[in-house]
């Protein structure tokens, strides 16, 4: 059988891949996860010999992924096919054309990647697989998309022994998990409007899976894995099917009893939804988007029909019954001014929001936003090839103000939990960006979000940052 190494950046369980693995084992495949900086890849890749080299990977990894792809290529001898999937290749294909990827998989990859193992394990055609386009002969091989998977309950629970080889994942006590695919909603900085419009003509449809189905997997969670606290990283938790809340909450109550946390629209919230959110007894945070304080810049350029008072009605309705909540937001959007980005932060806390996170806006290639941002001359063409991985460093726009909005970006926590200090920061985000001002947001966001929403104690967060030099000291 086919044995398939996923390749990532990012030194952190994700789920993508741990859904491939578990498809491709489920039908007798060998799969294995490579992790770190350059010379760790190289080596470990060297030790796999695999016959699939797979990227799972996000718009922001393209530059990560190319280099990557070259140097395993030039490493390893070229002979072994390197695939490249996720956001990046769905919604950037054109990347097919690099010398060092030879094929990429559009929407969905599961069925694909099974069938291209498969492929390669009987030495059978690989050009004709749905979702794929395949590079073979200096010819490109571009096959359409097949349907999305409509029965989320007859895929296997996702591998998460894909990363025993790195314990300091593998053992985090926190478990994420995801419960439906899709999203109704049009963000304007969001990919599932694109998305949406590239499955259009093969059946676009929001999945949902069974509250029994979830709980499967929960009881495997806590009794095989030993994990601690849950992550729904759904975009809205089915809160718009009450009664499919209901039936979880009350099974999770009594068969799971962990903590969770989970994400939402906040203008979804209402009495009865934090009710049973509450009842649950094991609800430790809820998190909601922001985005900006400016609400009509919200509804017409992002695309995020929330207002401010509902914004804040809901807060109320969620410190009502107790309920820890956070907010995420963005600086650094085109055409936002210091006054925007400061209304952002008075509005988070008018809400009363315990924790918080912001990013610095990123332009994510084929979402609305990023071509609104084009179109208006805020960044060039060539720019988009140099998205950054993190978003929470540096700005691709051209435009005024844009380097005090990074330094307020840096200064997001003095200003939110110490408004006293505003008139200061504003003078200090004048002076050029520098380590310091890098150093105080990096300190600041450990301990104002990744402590307060992931309860991770200082011992944790100073073995990842052990870890975090240890793979990633050869950073290309």
């Amino acid at each position: 059988m086919a044995k398939v190494a996923f390749v990532q950046f990012l030194f952190m369980h994700m789920l993508g891949p741990m859904h491939l693995s578990a498809t491709l084992k489920a039908n007798g495949h060998r799969c294995a996860m490579v992790i770190g900086g350059e010379k760790d890849i190289l080596r470990k890749l060297n030790r796999e010999k695999p016959d699939i080299i797979s990227f799972s990977s996000t718009a922001n990894e393209k530059r990560w992924v190319l280099h990557m792809a070259k140097r395993i290529k030039e490493s390893l001898g070229g002979k072994i096919p390197i695939i490249v999937g996720g956001s990046l290749a769905t919604f950037s294909p054109e990347i097919i054309s690099s010398p060092f990827v030879d094929i990429i998989c559009r929407g969905e990859g599961e069925f694909a990647i099974l069938e291209l193992a498969e492929a390669i394990d009987k030495r059978a055609d690989k050009t004709k697989i749905k979702n794929l386009y395949v590079k073979q002969d200096q010819r490109v091989f571009e096959n359409e998309l097949r349907p999305l998977v409509c029965d989320l309950n007859g895929m296997a629970f996702p591998d998460r022994d894909l990363y025993i080889d790195y314990p300091f994942i593998h053992n985090e006590p926190t478990s994420r998990v995801m419960v439906t695919r899709g999203c109704p909603h049009s963000c304007s900085f969001c990919f599932e409007s694109a998305y949406r419009q590239l499955y259009s003509g093969v059946g676009y449809q929001i999945r949902r899976r069974s509250v029994n189905n979830v709980i499967e997997e929960l009881k495997l969670l806590k009794k095989r894995y030993n994990k601690k606290r849950i992550w729904f990283i759904d975009d809205l938790f089915s809160l718009q099917d009450k009664e499919w809340l209901k039936a979880l909450l009350e099974r999770y109550s009594r068969e799971i009893a962990l903590p969770f946390s989970c994400h939402t629209r906040i203008d979804l919230v209402d009495e009865e939804i934090a009710g049973m959110l509450a009842g649950s007894g094991f609800c430790s945070g809820v998190s909601f988007g922001v985005e900006t304080g400016n609400e009509d810049y919200r509804k017409n350029i992002l695309k995020k029909t929330i207002t401010n008072s509902q914004i804040k009605r809901g807060a109320e309705i969620l410190k009502r019954y107790k309920l820890t909540f956070s907010t995420t937001n963005m600086i650094g959007l085109p055409g936002e001014k210091i006054e925007d980005a400061l209304s952002t932060i008075k509005l988070i806390r008018d809400t009363g929001a315990h924790f918080s996170v912001c990013t610095v806006y990123q332009p994510l290639p084929k979402t609305a936003l990023a071509e609104f941002t084009l179109k208006n001359k805020y960044i060039k063409e060539k720019d988009f090839s140099k998205v950054l991985l993190f978003s929470h460093e540096k700005s691709l726009l051209h435009q005024e103000d844009i380097k005090e909005l990074v330094n307020l970006h840096k200064f997001f926590y003095v200003v939110l939990y110490i408004p006293l200090l505003t008139p200061m920061v504003k003078l200090l985000i004048k002076l050029p960006n520098n380590i310091f001002y890098n150093m105080l947001y990096k300190i600041s966001y450990l301990v104002f979000y990744m402590n307060r929403l992931h309860k991770f104690k200082l011992a944790r967060l100073l073995q990842e940052g052990m870890i975090g030099f240890r793979y990633y000291r050869d950073r290309w």
